[in-house]
């Protein structure tokens, strides 16, 4: 099946039945029905109903990248980790591994990722190389 895409700007807390946030910009998708990428600038509070996905932060976070893949990997990028970020939801109770700007987070912390409190100091730093990781390649024609 086909990837459906949307892209909302400038939800409101009141907006679409399917999510509900303060961030300036989301970008969602989804795969087969299912939610797989969340894009948040400018956030600090997102539910996707439809999914079951809470996200809530300490404090405003700039950039937030979120996807979960199709062998249940939960990645998260950000350019400036907050010092606190909360996970919780059914949609992520069947994560299996987590990665924090490319670091692989601790098994016992994907198993507890339904209902989980990531911690700045858990993040990997932003480094020139961890963004070439979210480029698209040379190869690849982006229209």
């Amino acid at each position: 099946m086909e990837d459906s895409l949307t892209d909302v700007g400038r939800v409101p807390r009141s907006g679409p039945a399917d999510f509900e946030t303060d961030a300036r910009v989301l970008h969602a998708r989804a795969r087969s029905d299912r939610l797989h990428t969340l894009d948040l600038i400018d956030a600090t509070s997102l539910i996707a109903a439809r999914d079951g996905i809470r996200v809530s932060a300490a404090c405003r976070v700039a950039d937030l990248h979120l996807s979960i893949d199709e062998a249940d990997t939960l990645t998260l990028w950000a350019s400036t980790p907050p010092p606190e970020l909360r996970l919780e939801g059914e949609r992520l109770s069947c994560v299996r591994a987590v990665t924090l700007n490319g670091r692989e987070f601790t098994d016992e912390a994907a198993n507890n990722i339904g209902g989980r409190l990531i911690h700045g100091g858990d993040w990997r730093p932003m480094t020139p190389g961890a963004v070439r990781l979210l480029l698209p390649s040379p190869a690849c024609s982006c229209v």
